[in-house]
């Protein structure tokens, strides 16, 4: 064989092996197209629910605040009963102390008129 055929030999070789690579490049590149493609999607598809995600929690979390406020009030208008109690029961302690020490007054007053009465029978 000559040189010559031996080189066109090897060429054709190296033309095949060269076709093949190419083929797996173009093969190679169409899975990673495809693969970006899935992943734009399901990153668009991810991003859509984190958004109706965040708006439920949103709407959730307004309603808690909303119920926190409502409590808050509630516990002002508790806050002042109570306060308003402890004036009456202020009150109340006054006028028992000054009923208890009129009943104490005519309590003396009464056992001395029965040792009065006793010593007079």
């Amino acid at each position: 064989m000559e040189e010559k055929e031996r080189f066109e030999i090897l060429q054709e070789r190296m033309d095949r092996k060269i076709d093949i690579v190419l083929e797996g490049h173009q093969v190679l590149h169409k899975e990673i197209k495809q693969v970006r493609q899935e992943a734009r999607q399901m990153n668009r598809e991810t991003n859509l629910k984190l958004d109706v995600i965040a708006q439920t929690l949103s709407g959730k979390i307004e309603k808690v605040d909303q119920k926190v406020e409502i409590n808050r009030e509630k516990i002002e208008e508790v806050d002042q009963k109570v306060e308003i109690n402890r004036e009456a029961i202020e009150i109340n302690r006054k006028k028992i102390e000054e009923v208890d020490n009129k009943l104490s007054t005519n309590l003396e007053n009464h056992e001395e008129r029965i040792k009065v009465l006793e010593a007079i029978n």
